[in-house]
């Protein structure tokens, strides 16, 4: 004799099956932005770090770091002191942080990467921190090249005779200083006058003309044009 017993399993599975996919995709999502989750359990002293996370500093997978060999990965002097002090608000009075610093990993590389955390406490004493590090040291170079381009630019506009105009679709954004040397009157003015359209520094029957060449120029990617 045999007895069987069955049972509806279906939404069980089906929970299964979608914690699965979320899981994935959260794999997925984290791998992309190259974003890892970190922990430390202050009471175990110990620290959890996600794949990611040790790709991040470049350690093996297997391995496990000291909270201090954590912290002296972050590049000494500044930096270093703003994460301490970050750590210490957030473990003694519960102020996350959200900080972009920069690393030296395990390999020695030198990269930028934000890093983020949070407490918890328990009958007033924190018992863990946790939050994520993110590499972004690509756009944090490419900050740093933009803004150093831009110091360039500006020194050279600034010390030159000619007068530099930077505008975008017609809205005036940098005008040099050389402006009132050449026309008697500010950039700041110049700029309060063409705001909103440069056309408006010349005379209102020449806007059809300028218009038309200034299309052609962009078009065509014309380095230079004379009126």
């Amino acid at each position: 004799e045999v007895i069987c017993i069955a049972r509806n399993i279906t939404t069980n599975k089906n929970d299964e099956l979608e914690l699965k996919k979320t899981k994935e995709v959260l794999e997925q999502t984290s791998q992309e932005a190259r974003m890892g989750g970190w922990e430390y359990d202050l009471v175990k002293q110990r620290i959890f770090s996600s794949k990611i996370t040790k790709e991040i500093f470049e350690v093996a997978p297997d391995h496990e770091s000291s909270f201090e060999q954590v912290v002296n990965y972050f590049v000494e002097g500044e930096p270093r002191n703003i994460l301490l002090k970050s750590l210490g608000l957030c473990m003694n009075e519960g102020i996350a942080y959200d900080l972009e610093l920069p690393i030296i990993t395990a390999k020695g590389n030198k990269l930028w990467v934000r890093a983020k955390g949070a407490s918890e406490f328990s009958n007033g004493v924190c018992t863990r921190i946790f939050g994520f590090v993110q590499d972004i040291d690509i756009q944090v170079k490419a900050k740093i090249a933009l803004k150093q381009s831009e110091e360039k630019f500006r020194y050279i506009s600034e010390n030159i005779s000619d007068v530099v105009i930077v505008f975008d679709n017609k809205k005036v954004s940098y005008i040099s200083p050389t402006h009132q040397q050449q026309f008697g009157y500010s950039a700041e003015e110049a700029i309060a006058i063409a705001d909103n359209n440069i056309y408006d520094f010349f005379h209102p029957d020449d806007h059809e003309y300028l218009d038309k060449i200034y299309i052609e120029a962009i078009k065509n990617k014309t380095p230079k044009i004379t009126y």
